[in-house]
């Protein structure tokens, strides 16, 4: 046997090393984000914060997070990954600080339970669809590695038709649910709120939930933990209800809360199926906000 041999098994046993401790450190970060996120959030929501920055606050620990991470497990082996990371968590941070603060301030209740709900300002959400200048920026500098957490626009036609009937389907069986089961009238929320609605889970919420919880976390315990498909769709779908459980006096009806929960995590496995299925967040995004846009009628 040549000296070479020995060469090549030491180095194969070198990458396989690192590869085990890349998997180890990226199961790590994942939960960290997700117990840190968590505990963050539910510290938020009981300070006596106004409306806007509680929101702010909660979006800042929570959703600009999850995107932020996402890019940076997609970008780790690349140089001036901590750009690209700073970046996307930055840009998020300011656009949803202009949002809060246009819409928000000064507003003593829910936006959805106040008059501004009615208030054409509320068009000013549409600045929220910036967002998506940095994701297609990152698409065009860096397709494999954005192609890794699904973020890609291949395939992606027919896919989101897929997605939109998965999510009409899951919204529909929630508010007849809510109606027969819970004796719950259905409500048409003002156009104003109902467009910043729209803006808000296209532009900050349902992108950056299917990023870190299918692009991230299922891809990750799927593929590179080579966990089965249902162990790894119902875990990444329990994390992604998790800060919804902890925030305490979410809803005072108890139903509800627990009815939106259960939903939220059948969300989060069709998602993750469609992930599975398509390797892009396309379809799991519009099922996103296909079911989340029903849940404002409640």
């Amino acid at each position: 046997m040549s000296v070479q041999a020995f060469h090549v098994s030491e180095n194969w046993s070198q990458l396989t090393r690192r590869m085990h401790r890349e998997q180890i450190m990226g199961g790590l970060v994942i939960l960290a984000v997700v117990i840190c996120s968590t505990i963050l959030v539910a510290v938020f929501d009981r300070l006596d914060l106004s409306v806007a920055w509680s929101s702010f606050a909660a979006e800042a620990v929570s959703l600009c997070l999850y995107g932020a991470v996402a890019v940076g497990y997609a970008l780790h082996r690349r140089p001036g990954v901590w750009t690209a990371v700073v970046g996307t968590y930055g840009a998020s941070l300011v656009l949803m600080g202009v949002t809060n603060w246009v819409t928000k301030n000064d507003l003593p209740v829910r936006l959805v339970d106040s008059p501004r709900a009615h208030s054409p300002i509320l068009y000013v959400g549409v600045i929220m669809l910036l967002y998506w200048g940095v994701l297609f920026g990152l698409m065009r500098s860096f397709p494999d590695e954005m192609a890794k957490i699904g973020l890609t626009g291949a395939r992606w036609g027919a896919w989101t038709g897929v997605g939109a009937i998965t999510g009409l389907i899951l919204g529909t069986h929630l508010l007849y649910t809510a109606q027969s089961a819970a004796r719950m009238a259905l409500v048409m929320k003002p156009w104003p709120y109902t467009a910043w609605s729209v803006c808000y889970e296209l532009g900050i919420q349902s992108i950056n939930e299917e990023l870190f919880f299918r692009g991230l976390a299922f891809n990750y315990l799927h593929r590179v933990a080579r966990w089965n498909f249902w162990l790894s769709a119902i875990v990444t779908s329990l994390l992604n209800v998790l800060v919804l459980i902890v925030k305490a006096g979410w809803s005072a009806n108890l139903l509800l809360s627990l009815g939106t929960l259960f939903y939220t995590f059948a969300m989060g496995m069709i998602s993750a199926a469609l992930f599975s299925r398509s390797r892009s967040i396309v379809p799991g995004l519009v099922n996103n906000v296909v079911f989340s846009m029903t849940t404002i009628l409640l």
